[in-house]
């Protein structure tokens, strides 16, 4: 019996004992993969084993050590790469930026190991330096671009004129010895001044000698050349295709269905750089990497596509990002807001006549009646479509029909159900604005009760009438 009760109790520890460090083991996440450059001077940043192939960062580390270099980037996304690098630049880049590729403007640049091959550090160009003229002259220098030669010129006027002050005293001194005759107190005083000014004199001729044995630089005070940074560019929350110019086929331009017209189509003004996109399709998303100018932009910035085709004549909104977007009409918005909505209403004109609406598919928010019960809590987007060329005086605005869901409303009747205080467009604000100007010449359309019998309930709650018609 004894013999069984140690049996179990060593194996009762050990299974204990296993199951507390198992627990307690942390849990190793995956090594993220990334484009691997090695570090390698006088040839640049060169992909190891190659552009194609992504490693882990402990293979990069390795790698690059295998090739007696050190890492220059493990590149997560394509703003990473080394030709993204903002201190490397192309001798083009670096002349546009008024740059040298090399510090002192002359001989052969010096192929850096983080950057790409033939790109390189920018230095500011001594010969396009920026003058300053100099509200106080300092030993005849006037103008000057060079900080280290202010400095310098008056080091030395400084001690120029130092020199000059030791001197006069001495000179002093010695007159004042001269004239005290016996007076040991004068003699005294004198030799003190002496003694003052060939010290000061000593110190000055001293920092000059210390300065030139330390670092003869230190005198001529020549401030190092520190490379250029390349101007990066921010970029906002705009669609790929504002950026790019482009509304799939078309241009990005109200007329061809875009949500705006950009200023970046092609024969207007020059596009955006993107890359990492496998097609243009509502939600993709691509890395934004140059500006129209051609300067890069700051690390990360994205952008997504959000074209949408036409649903027959009603227009279609990109909602979402990646693979869950979908281009959606009017009445299926999934998550029914007033700005989620009104970004699928449309307006067609009169050709020449920018002000004159032909028809209208307007989408906007409401709680309005409908089959779906959860419309009333959550709401949706409702729909109402007319033509101004049916649309002949102002009560014409009563018939509209509003459509929630899969109900069917008068417009006049949304306010009848006590609607209009729960939707973003109702018949008096319709009415108000008659967008088909249909009212007579300095007159308006207007909404209101008909009689009393409407307002219990009897009729329809609103009207739309002109002005005279109400004064009936």
């Amino acid at each position: 019996m004894q013999i069984l009760r140690r049996y179990f109790g060593v194996n009762l520890l050990t299974v204990f004992a296993v199951g507390l460090f198992t627990v307690t083991l942390p849990i190793q996440a995956a090594e993220k993969k990334c484009e691997c450059y090695c570090n390698i001077e006088g040839t640049g940043a060169t992909a190891v084993p190659d552009e194609e192939t992504d490693v882990t960062s402990s293979e990069c580390k390795k790698l690059c050590a295998d090739r007696n270099s050190s890492v220059a980037v493990c590149a997560l996304n394509p703003s990473e790469k080394p030709e993204y690098n903002v201190m490397c630049f192309t001798p083009d880049e670096c002349t546009a930026q008024k740059g040298t590729i090399t510090a002192s403007g002359t001989g052969t640049p010096t192929q850096p190991g983080d950057c790409k091959a033939g790109m390189f550090y920018c230095y500011p160009d001594p010969k396009t330096r920026m003058e300053t003229t100099l509200q106080v002259p300092i030993a005849g220098l006037t103008v000057t671009g060079d900080f280290g030669e202010y400095i310098a010129t008056a080091y030395k006027w400084l001690i120029g004129t130092s020199t000059t002050i030791a001197i006069v005293l001495l000179m002093v001194a010695g007159l004042r010895w001269t004239l005290g005759g016996l007076s040991p107190e004068q003699i005294g005083k004198a030799k003190k001044t002496i003694a003052n000014a060939v010290i000061g004199l000593v110190l000055l001729m001293l920092t000059y000698v210390i300065l030139l044995t330390v670092n003869p630089q230190l005198l001529r005070l020549q401030v190092p050349a520190f490379p250029l940074i390349k101007p990066v560019s921010v970029v906002g929350q705009d669609s790929c295709g504002y950026l790019t110019g482009k509304w799939g086929t078309q241009a990005y331009l109200i007329a061809n269905g875009a949500p705006l017209d950009s200023p970046h189509v092609m024969g207007i003004g020059n596009p955006y750089t993107l890359e990492g996109a496998k097609d243009t399709n509502c939600g993709t998303v691509a890395n934004v990497t140059k500006d129209p100018e051609g300067k890069h932009v700051a690390d990360d910035m994205t952008c997504t596509y959000d074209y949408c085709p036409k649903d027959g004549n009603e227009k279609m909104h990109c909602f979402g990002v990646g693979a869950t977007a979908e281009c959606l009409t009017c009445l299926k918005v999934k998550a029914p807001t007033s700005e989620n909505c009104s970004v699928l209403t449309t307006k067609q004109f009169a050709p020449g006549n920018p002000g004159k609406i032909l028809n209208e598919i307007r989408c906007f928010f409401s709680r309005g009646i409908s089959s779906n019960v959860s419309t009333l809590t959550t709401g949706t987007c409702a729909r109402l479509v007319y033509e101004c060329k049916n649309i002949k005086k102002c009560s014409d605005y009563d018939d509209i029909i509003v459509r929630f869901g899969n109900t069917d409303l008068k417009l006049d009747e949304i306010d009848n159900n006590n609607l209009s205080q729960q939707s973003d467009t109702d018949l008096g604000s319709l009415c108000a604005e008659d967008p088909c100007r249909v009212a007579p010449p300095e007159e308006s359309c207007q909404a209101k009760y008909g009689d009393f019998s409407v307002i219990f309930g009897l009729g329809k709650a609103f009207n739309c009438k002109s002005s005279s018609e109400w004064a009936k």
